[in-house]
């Protein structure tokens, strides 16, 4: 194997990844935006599903050209033309209907723009290497098996991960428009708690009674002000966990956001004690580590 084979199929693994965590992203984005649908009370704006559309299938795309070039496969031509073509349309798009806001997104589409100029490199790479007979052919065995695989095992990751949001409150507002499945359980008696604990979860819960852990609905239990500000702190904390963080971490954008957040927690406690009295509330208590992301040029 050739050092230039070497080099191709390491870009190859590094484009898997992408691709993976690309699409990670923005099924936990549909999964968001169905969230604050319901906290706003009024639908999004259509701009952001054409968005997660365009990126969507850049994921994809990114990943399939990935596996391709990983097995060093002529399939890595065609693919690789897509994905740029894919990223193309998507900047020129976001250029006039999705202007970024502050300069933080400023600096993350500042960020894109230099990996789609990776990826053309790559793709120019690529598209000679097939024009010089370099790569397997369109139908040698081992590259089309790994393609397939790569399909098969993305959709069992995409529907496992839906299965693992249903039934979570994530999944209870991840799209508007289906009918969710009633709840068979019994329904249990309204019984207000003598103590509550705050400790936002990954499954979408924020409140629960400190006697029998059993989840507080906060729409049901506080007045209807504190109860959009909990379920608002909530949205922030799982963006946190699923755009950035991991099972150990929910990773905020900057140490002000992630201050803000842990001040919000602070207040919305005391408005607890409020309704419950002193000393009837324990929290916020994170299931994870809360942390920033490192200021550029660290």
């Amino acid at each position: 194997m050739s050092d230039l084979d070497i080099l191709a199929r390491l870009m190859g693994a590094f484009y898997i990844y992408g691709g993976y965590a690309a699409l990670r992203i923005m099924l936990f984005d549909r999964e968001m935006d169905g969230l604050l649908t319901l906290l706003e009370m009024k639908p999004r704006h259509p701009r952001e599903r054409i968005r997660r559309i365009l990126l969507t299938t850049g994921a994809i795309l990114t990943g399939f050209s990935g596996m391709a070039l990983l097995t060093l496969s002529v399939w890595a031509a065609p693919l690789f033309a897509l994905g740029l073509t894919a990223q193309i349309i998507w900047l020129v798009w976001a250029q006039f209907r999705y202007r970024p806001e502050d300069e933080t997104e400023a600096r993350g589409r500042r960020q894109t723009i230099i990996a789609a100029l990776l990826y053309a490199v790559v793709t120019v790479f690529v598209l000679r290497g097939a024009h010089e007979g370099l790569l397997l052919p369109w139908n040698a065995p081992l590259p089309l098996a790994a393609l397939a695989g790569l399909g098969l095992v993305g959709g069992l990751y995409i529907f496992n991960l839906k299965k693992k949001m249903r039934g979570s409150a994530l999944d209870d507002f991840a799209d508007p428009d289906v009918d969710m499945p009633v709840d068979d359980r019994e329904e249990q008696p309204f019984r207000q708690p003598l103590r509550v604990r705050l400790a936002p979860d990954l499954d979408g819960c924020t409140i629960f009674d400190a006697d029998d852990s059993r989840f507080l609905d906060a729409e049901a239990y506080l007045p209807s002000d504190l109860a959009r500000h909990v379920n608002g702190w909530n949205v922030r904390y799982q963006l946190a966990r699923h755009l950035h963080g991991s099972d150990t971490s929910a990773v905020f954008d900057n140490a002000q956001a992630l201050q803000t957040f842990r001040e919000e927690g602070e207040a919305i406690a005391r408005a607890l004690e409020e309704l419950y009295g002193a000393g009837n509330v324990e929290g916020p208590i994170y299931d994870v580590e809360l942390t920033a992301k490192p200021a550029p040029g660290l």
